[in-house]
């Protein structure tokens, strides 16, 4: 009897540069649970994510991949230069 198994799921740190205005991001931690982050900034902040499953990143509700990592096979890859990946977590 033999077993198919999908690809393993990633989970890493990451930075986020959120700009100045009105930015929504979302991901989904490494518990499964989403998140849902809305920011309405006057001055630009960094958003340090301890944990999140990759690709699952939605900047203003675009799938986003950081800049520094390599996109899934088949995807469109939006890689933002506002989104470093920090390592595993």
């Amino acid at each position: 009897m033999s077993s198919t198994t999908g690809p393993r799921t990633k989970f890493f740190g990451y930075i986020i540069e959120i700009p100045t205005g009105q930015t929504i991001v979302e991901y989904q931690d490494q518990n499964g649970v989403n998140k849902y982050l809305f920011y309405n900034l006057k001055a630009p902040t960094e958003l340090f994510i301890d944990c999140a499953t990759y690709g699952t990143i939605h900047l203003n509700g675009g799938l986003s991949f950081a800049i520094n990592e390599s996109c899934p096979g088949n995807t469109i890859c939006n890689q933002s230069p506002t989104i470093t990946n920090n390592g595993k977590c």
